[in-house]
């Protein structure tokens, strides 16, 4: 399995790289089996931004996170990844004049 990690805190992201890593599974930044999402709902926006369509996993990291609706820590969702313990779910997406969104789109 290649995982991808989007994370707005370097820092975190080299330490979860190196759990993974510790787990025998490899991180890279193109085509990923799986992203892996560190943050908030920003930063689940950025990574489907970064890697559109890829089955993203998701670690809160934010009081804020309304798309988070499950607490799991770092290391036992790296264990869900390598045990292939889970289930993707699909949502949908908006578009609008070719554009296509998580959530929203704003016009000005």
């Amino acid at each position: 399995m290649k995982l991808a990690i989007v994370d707005k805190k370097e820092y975190a992201s080299s330490n979860l790289k190196l759990r993974i890593r510790g787990i025998g599974i490899k991180t890279i930044k193109k085509d990923p089996d799986f992203v892996i999402s560190h943050g908030g709902d920003g930063t689940l926006l950025i990574s489907e931004r970064a890697y559109p369509g890829i089955p993203k996993a998701i670690i809160k990291d934010s009081s804020v996170c309304r798309c988070c609706d499950y607490e799991l820590t770092p290391d036992e969702l790296i264990e869900k990844l390598k045990q292939k313990k889970y289930k993707i779910e699909e949502h949908i997406k908006i578009e609008s004049c070719g554009l296509k969104a998580v959530n929203d789109i704003v016009i000005r």
